[in-house]
């Protein structure tokens, strides 16, 4: 995804495809969300597409963060952060 950012600024077929692949984490992670709901391991109230766009957000920094040598804990950290913010607490049934 680096290179592709990078040339997707002056490449309209570079963008389009990192476009699409972009919406494609998009809708991966709302359709695991919605599943999360189904089955009582999210809050119902929980809005799946802005949930699906901070997990997609949170994956392109975890990619960036890599590649500049950020530190395993630090990308842990981030990671552990994502979860919490993104699932909440877990659902007592």
């Amino acid at each position: 995804m680096g290179t592709a950012s990078t040339r997707a600024a002056t490449d309209p077929e570079v963008r389009d495809i990192l476009r699409e692949t972009l919406a494609g984490h998009d809708r991966a992670f709302e359709a695991r969300f919605r599943q999360a709901q189904a089955v009582g391991e999210l809050d119902p109230a929980a809005d799946p597409v802005r949930l699906a766009l901070l997990a997609s957000a949170t994956l392109q920094s975890l990619a960036v963060r890599s590649r500049t040598g950020e530190s395993r804990v630090v990308l842990d950290t981030l990671a552990d952060a994502a979860v919490d913010l993104i699932c909440g607490p877990p659902i007592r049934g």
